[in-house]
């Protein structure tokens, strides 16, 4: 008998153990899901990763990460079709309203692009080919840090970035400008 009580002692003692070890892995996988309730999705995970309910909740990080990082490139998307939009309907009534005159047109429209690209200047070119032999470009506007600018200018066909990107027709994109 004292054999047989010994061994059962034993037995609740290491079910004792056992359970209080599963619900100090409860705990923690609990203390887990709420810290990822709470938007922590890079919170340590400090428990069994190899069990079943743990290798389920971390999928389910993996999937909250997942979700948001695509959630947060819908809403950069949003965002620039939203600008966009925006772009074309201030410039659809830009050339709507102003259409008969082509220095207010082209100021306008060259103030406004400045302003909503948050550039700090720009110009507005014409090209004239009346005369064949003498194909330029007229500057007909010039917005630069919040002011119009009175200035009048020919760029020849080829000189000069304006010259050589219609030259090319292709945009130029300088990432070092020099100071001249």
């Amino acid at each position: 008998a004292y054999s047989i009580g010994r061994l059962h002692v034993l037995y609740l003692r290491a079910r004792k153990q056992q359970s209080q070890e599963e619900q100090q892995r409860s705990k923690q996988l609990l203390r887990f899901a709420e810290r990822l309730n709470q938007g922590e999705l890079d919170a340590p995970a400090d428990f069994d990763r190899d069990s079943e309910l743990g290798k389920s909740i971390l999928q389910l990080r993996d999937y909250l990460v997942k979700s948001r990082q695509e959630e947060k490139v819908r809403a950069e998307e949003e965002k620039q079709r939203s600008w966009f939009a925006d772009g074309m309907a201030k410039f659809a009534d830009i050339l709507r309203l102003n259409n008969d005159n082509l220095e207010k047109l082209s100021y306008d429209i060259v103030s406004n692009l400045v302003k909503y690209l948050n550039a700090n200047q720009g110009g507005f070119f014409l090209l004239e080919k009346s005369d064949p032999s003498d194909i330029h470009f007229t500057q007909t506007a010039a917005f630069a840090y919040d002011r119009q600018r009175l200035v009048r200018k020919r760029v020849e066909w080829g000189d000069g970035l304006i010259g050589a990107c219609a030259n090319e027709k292709e945009p130029i994109f300088m990432t070092e400008i020099p100071d001249s």
